[in-house]
């Protein structure tokens, strides 16, 4: 059917069954036959923190405020299930012949584009 880039911060995972939120999304793009091309945008606030202590969490959607404590259990942990997700979106893609990449807040969206869909072979 064609390529469809989908530009998003894959941050709403759904059931958890990949039947609804982000990753459902894309397995229905690639169901209906489009060779899927995903970047996940970030922020700095998306990685784990560096300090250990109370932090308040909050939605950029809804604006919930979820306070906790964090400690290098917990830092170790979201870095682990962050991986996780961004592993598993990647392979559901590149099984299909699409693929996934990040964009950092340090880095260019057009270098990401350019350079790392490029050289994963789905842009010329």
């Amino acid at each position: 059917r064609g390529v469809a880039v989908v530009v998003s911060d894959f941050y709403d995972l759904g059931d958890g069954r990949g039947k609804t939120g982000a990753r459902g999304g894309l397995a229905k793009l690639v169901r209906n036959g489009f060779e899927v091309l995903a970047i996940q945008v970030t922020g700095r606030e998306d990685d784990a923190p560096a300090e250990s202590g109370k932090l308040d969490l909050v939605d950029g959607e809804t604006g919930r405020v979820v306070r906790m404590r964090v400690d290098k259990k917990t830092r170790r942990a979201y870095s682990e299930l962050l991986e996780k997700e961004r592993s598993s979106i990647a392979e559901m893609l590149a099984a299909a012949g699409g693929a996934f990449a990040v964009a950092p807040p340090e880095r260019d969206l057009e270098d990401v584009l350019l350079r790392d869909l490029r050289r994963a072979g789905v842009v010329a």
